[in-house]
C-alpha cells in the first residue's frame, strides 16, 4: 500500500529512523511546538530501511556531506535548520 507518513522529532545533530525502502521525502517543517516534522511517502509492503537524518544550524559545519541529500529547511525562530538524509541498506 503507498500511503504518507509522518515523523516528529527535536532538531537533534543525528536522528535515525526506520522507513520503507524505496521511500520518497515529501515536506520538512516546524511543527507542534519546534520539533521538525517530516512527511515520507512509502510502500507499506517494502521491507524498513535505515535512514539517518542530519539537522544543521544556518552556518554551522556540514560534516562529511558527500553522500548526504537535502531534504529541507525548517524555520523554528530564532532558528533555522536544514535537514539532509543518508540511506543505510
Amino acid at each position: 500500500m503507498i500511503t504518507i507518513w509522518k515523523y516528529e522529532f527535536t532538531p537533534d545533530n543525528e536522528v535515525k529512523l526506520r522507513i520503507p525502502r524505496g521511500y520518497k521525502i515529501l515536506h520538512v517543517r516546524s511543527q507542534h511546538g519546534g520539533h521538525i516534522t517530516l512527511w515520507v511517502k512509502v510502500d507499506t509492503n517494502e521491507p524498513l530501511v535505515q535512514c539517518t537524518l542530519y539537522v544543521y544550524g544556518t552556518g554551522h559545519s556540514i560534516e562529511n556531506s558527500t553522500y548526504k541529500q537535502y531534504a529541507g529547511t525548517v524555520l523554528c525562530p530564532p532558528f533555522v535548520w536544514h535537514v539532509f538524509f543518508e540511506q543505510t541498506f
